[in-house]
């Protein structure tokens, strides 16, 4: 029976390994992009030349991307959210956390839930996975949505369809960047094709570099200093 993966995908370095990873393992993969007003557009394009670059090896096993855009649906609180990442937090618990976004894998959890129930039943099948690239961060505080308490809340919620299986995989959970691209090194991902930069930045006109000064450049430079040293080297075009 064909195996039918979906998978969140931000044009990231964990999300694109967790592309691959599945692809390799002869899945059928349904990539979703969610489009929530997030700052980093330069991610979105570098997810378009992913895909790309992906359907070339798996022509047969790769769908194009369904992106989810909901930029209107939250544009009606952006200032908010601009308000407390621009000026600090009130609350404690989210000191140090500058990019988060609350309940973010909890929203990309229930979209791929619904994209991946209605084409497996259109498909006549019983059985889909939603997987998600999250992974342990060590450089700055986790967020609550990234750990191996919610993946495993996850797989009890989705446990609870009784129409079809849902099955929730979330690999890396317990990996930190450096195990992701140890453990996935023989799967050659094209890692110069993905962006992890916060604040990208215009070198020159609509070409963007990683600022390397990020929390986000920072892990993936140190996390990968010993297998690719040189993985912070790298741009994208953005042609209008």
């Amino acid at each position: 029976m064909k195996k039918i993966a979906v998978i969140s995908h931000s044009g990231g370095l964990d999300s694109t390994t967790l592309l691959a990873y599945k692809l390799d393992q002869g899945y059928h993969v349904l990539p979703i992009n969610v489009n929530y007003g997030q700052r980093n557009v330069v991610e979105m394009v570098c997810q378009k030349n992913i895909i790309d670059y992906y359907k070339k090896k798996y022509p047969n096993q790769l769908q194009d991307t369904t992106v989810i855009d909901l930029s209107s649906t939250f544009k009606s609180f952006e200032e908010k959210v601009e308000d407390f990442r621009n000026n600090g937090f009130n609350n404690k618990n989210l000191e140090e956390l500058n990019f988060y976004f609350p309940n973010r894998n909890m929203l990309f959890f229930a979209l791929a839930g619904v994209f991946g129930e209605v084409y497996a039943l259109a498909e006549d099948l019983e059985r889909v996975e939603l997987c998600l690239g999250i992974h342990k961060h060590t450089t700055y505080k986790e967020y609550w949505d990234i750990k191996p308490e919610f993946a495993n809340a996850m797989k009890i919620v989705f446990g609870l369809n009784d129409a079809i299986t849902v099955e929730v995989d979330a690999p890396f959970v317990d990996f930190t960047k450096e195990k992701i691209i140890e453990t996935t090194k023989n799967l050659n991902v094209p890692y110069k094709l993905t962006w992890t930069c916060y604040e990208p930045q215009e070198k020159e006109q609509n070409l963007f570099v990683p600022c390397n000064k990020c929390d986000a450049c920072i892990e993936r430079q140190e996390f990968a200093v010993n297998t690719i040293p040189d993985i912070n080297e790298y741009f994208v075009e953005i042609h209008n």
